[in-house]
């Protein structure tokens, strides 16, 4: 390879980095190609906030959820909203578009402090990534057993499973102020974070438990169901891979 050609190499490649570096952070105040290795660390993150726009729509589904007759949150009532992330570190923040719902199969997902409701939230980011995930959850840490699900998950990866991100982070969500738990969603970036190339995620159907006429009874056929299904339409090799292993997985189940 002559010498011009890679000088044209490395020229491109620096353009897509900055380009890709851009495009991740949009909206931070800081020189985000600065602090590269600081984005990855959640110890930098100081405080997530979420703030919702529509605040009385997003309280009055709260409401709704709260006062529903059954035990379970009714999956109808997990209604999304648009949101505004912003996050604090040490050295600067950054401001993100993004859609944010109820969390959880259990009531105990909804909380009081000093008064003010808080619950556990599903995140999904429009636009960049937080610690490389584009998805994940805020939990009130009593549904996971508070720091216990932080340990679980450093055991885990100790032992070389491939584990979502998971932390305790200071949070403010619509100006009600608590600690709660990070965790990174099973998607292509867990994979690609930990070196992978990108297969199918599966994960525990939970959809026949919490279903209002048969409810909990159904556990023993409850299975598996993959949970980025757009992978299977990849082509050939995509689909024989995802059937293969979603047969070995069910007769695991089932067994």
């Amino acid at each position: 390879m002559s010498a011009k050609v890679c000088l044209f190499a490395k020229k491109t490649i620096a353009l897509l980095i900055v380009f890709f570096s851009l495009e991740a952070y949009s909206e931070c105040d800081f020189t985000t190609g600065s602090y590269i290795d600081e984005l990855d660390n959640p110890s930098h993150i100081l405080l997530i906030e979420v703030q919702v726009p529509k605040s009385s729509s997003y309280a009055k589904n709260l409401f709704k959820i709260y006062s529903s007759r059954t035990e379970n949150i009714p999956p109808k009532l997990k209604k999304k909203f648009k949101a505004n992330i912003i996050v604090h570190y040490t050295f600067g923040e950054c401001i993100y578009k993004a859609t944010v719902r109820q969390s959880g199969d259990f009531k105990d997902h909804i909380s009081l402090i000093n008064g003010q409701p808080i619950r556990s939230l599903d995140v999904k980011l429009k636009n960049g990534n937080i610690l490389n995930a584009v998805g994940f959850k805020l939990l009130l840490p009593p549904t996971r057993n508070g720091l216990n699900e932080v340990l679980g998950s450093l055991i885990l990866k100790d032992l070389g499973f491939i584990v979502p991100e998971t932390f305790e982070v200071n949070t403010s969500i619509n100006g009600v102020d608590s600690i709660m738990l990070f965790q990174e969603k099973s998607a292509k970036e867990l994979l690609e974070r930990n070196l992978k190339r990108e297969g199918p995620i599966f994960e525990g159907d939970e959809s026949l438990l919490w279903s209002d006429e048969y409810g909990i009874e159904l556990e023993p056929i409850a299975t598996s169901r993959m949970v980025n299904d757009s992978w299977f339409e990849k082509g050939i090799n995509s689909q024989a891979i995802v059937l293969q292993s979603y047969a070995i997985l069910q007769n695991a189940y089932l067994a």
